[in-house]
């Protein structure tokens, strides 16, 4: 597993007339310098990158700043700001962990149809039930009522269908004439 954590942005008030700012970065419990460098505006950003290649994912490091005016050769004094844990690291899964999580259609994470939005989506009868075709809202020329139930015993030569669960393939005629197709007891087509 690999770590990770945020880079660090450091920022302070602009001092008037300064040119550049130097600028530390110290381990706090030892006192090496473990970066410096020169900065050209009121901020400063250490990367977890450079604080890795640095060794200073440590408990706490000392950011110091002075400002410099170069026009006049002044250099100001040094301003010290300790930083506890300036790296919280976080534990980032491998490629083949995550491709394994991200494949899992198993609902891991137990997502409910309410929280889909779907509400009861699972107990609508779908024609699944012996005995009907179909049942509860669905869409409808605008001359059709939304709400309603269909049972075999609206469909002419409905046959031995009805009551049953047999997987049948063929065609059936219903009562307002139209044909329904079926294949192993799935509706393939009404015309």
């Amino acid at each position: 597993m690999a770590l990770i954590a945020p880079d660090r942005y450091f920022n302070w008030s602009p001092s008037s007339g300064v040119s550049e700012y130097d600028f530390e970065i110290i381990n706090t419990a030892t006192g090496l310098v473990l970066r410096s460098g020169i900065v050209y505006t009121s901020a400063l950003i250490y990367t977890y990158a450079q604080a890795v290649a640095d060794s200073a994912i440590i408990a706490s490091i000392t950011v110091r700043i002075r400002a410099k005016d170069l026009a006049s050769g002044e250099v100001g004094t040094w301003f010290d700001s300790i930083i506890a844990t300036p790296f919280p690291e976080t534990a980032v899964a491998a490629d083949a962990t995550l491709t394994a999580h991200t494949g899992n259609s198993s609902n891991p994470h137990s997502v409910t149809l309410e929280q889909l939005g779907a509400g009861n989506a699972a107990t609508k009868n779908t024609g699944t039930t012996a005995g009907t075709v179909a049942e509860g809202d669905h869409t409808h020329a605008a001359s059709a009522p939304a709400a309603h139930s269909h049972t075999l015993a609206d469909i002419s030569n409905a046959g031995t269908m009805a009551g049953e669960n047999t997987g049948a393939t063929g065609s059936f005629t219903t009562a307002d004439g139209k044909t329904v197709t079926v294949s192993n007891g799935v509706i393939t087509g009404i015309v």
